[in-house]
């Protein structure tokens, strides 16, 4: 009796087909069962071929809609004494479809006041204009709700709609200077809803992340968002967002505060170096915000020359192209200062500094001092020119 029916697909792969909901006497008690087209040639039953309602009593009146490429089915079911209530629930599994119930204590009007069909739609009926349910029209989430009467003087109509449990705002992770991930669940309750986070420095927010949908579950499902553009060392709001086509539906308040802002590099400067033997010595100082640091790298270079002489430390590319001249490192250290702090290093020569130092007895170097700034960024500090004099020696 009472066939009703919808065009719709599980799988927005396959095209859109005609699905049928009736009830029908089984063992003289009315039962409601849907069956799809096959192949075009034939109906087949869904729910392995059994009923949907399952009631010792009758079931009447059923009807069914398609939100997206879920199909819901809405029918009256006598629950003993004479109390009749509307029933509702959704198919999962495309490839064997089955019946999932998600509500079964709509209060009814009895039939013997009221036989009336209790009608099922959507905002994402399948249509030709939404590719058959994959985009809904105008942004639309697509919650199904339904229409039914209750009462009996007077006899009243109500509409329906599936809603979301509340949802649940959970810990935020990753938390960085200006970043951080969200997490979230929330129950569908047999019908997909849009998801999102609200946040900003206060309660009142001011900022939301992109929607996302939730199938139609009947559990619990987790989401996440990643928040970018925060500000350093700040307190942050956020809360979890469930929004069906009929409400919107807020978690609880949770809060985060985001790392501090690193205080980086101070700002280095040096004195003129001082030569004791074959060291040379160098003031140097930071200055900058509490916490900042100065990274310094210091190193002495020479230019040696060909003049009638073999070259210390040419290079054997240097021999073939018949270098006259080559840059040398004679000398290198390295310190961290604190900011407000002075100290003085000591650069000493090294090994073959030293030999040039034996062989011409006196030698000027370039002490160069860099500040590494992180990045691979650098900055000049000082470049200076000092000499090393090689110690006389005393005839008796």
């Amino acid at each position: 009796e009472d066939p009703r029916v919808a065009a719709g697909t599980m799988s927005s792969a396959n095209p859109t087909v005609p699905w049928v909901a009736w009830d029908e006497d089984l063992n003289n008690v009315q039962q409601v069962f849907v069956s799809r087209l096959v192949g075009g040639t034939h109906f087949e039953l869904v729910n392995n071929g059994a009923p949907i309602s399952v009631g010792a009593n009758d079931s009447t009146r059923p009807d069914i809609t398609f939100s997206g490429n879920t199909p819901y089915v809405t029918w009256r079911e006598d629950t003993g004494g004479g109390v009749e209530k509307a029933f509702v629930g959704h198919f999962i599994n495309p490839a064997n479809p089955t019946f999932v119930l998600d509500e079964s204590d709509v209060p009814l009007t009895p039939s013997s006041s009221a036989d009336v069909r209790e009608p099922i739609s959507s905002a994402c009926i399948a249509t030709p204009f939404n590719n058959d349910g994959q985009a809904c029209q105008g942004g639309a989430i697509g919650t199904p709700f339904f229409l039914f009467t209750n009462g009996t003087s007077p006899r009243s109509l109500f509409a329906d709609a599936y809603q979301p449990g509340a949802p649940v705002t959970g810990v935020a992770s990753g938390i960085g200077t200006s970043s951080a991930s969200v997490s979230g669940s929330v129950n569908p309750n047999g019908a997909s809803v849009g998801v999102s986070f609200q946040f900003g420095t206060t309660t009142a927010y001011g900022q939301t992340t992109a929607t996302q949908k939730t199938g139609p579950d009947n559990s619990p499902d987790t989401f996440a968002a990643q928040l970018s553009g925060l500000a350093p060392g700040t307190t942050i709001h956020y809360r979890a967002v469930a929004t069906s086509d009929f409400g919107t539906f807020l978690g609880a308040d949770q809060q985060f505060t985001t790392a501090a802002q690193p205080p980086g590099a101070g700002r280095a400067s040096a004195g003129r170096a001082k030569v004791k033997g074959t060291v040379a010595k160098v003031r140097v100082k930071c200055a900058g915000a509490s916490g900042a640091t100065c990274n310094l790298v210091f190193k002495m270079t020479v230019v040696e020359h060909l003049r009638g002489h073999k070259l210390l430390n040419v290079t054997a590319a240097a021999k073939k192209h018949k270098v006259t001249k080559v840059t040398v490192t004679v000398g290198s250290a390295r310190a961290k200062l604190a900011a407000g702090t002075a100290r003085t290093v000591s650069v000493p020569l090294n090994g073959k500094g030293k030999k040039l130092l034996a062989r011409f007895r006196r030698i000027t170097v370039t002490l160069k001092i860099t500040q590494a700034l992180g990045n691979g960024h650098t900055r000049k500090v000082s470049s200076q020119k000092v000499t090393f004099r090689a110690p006389k020696h005393h005839h008796k």
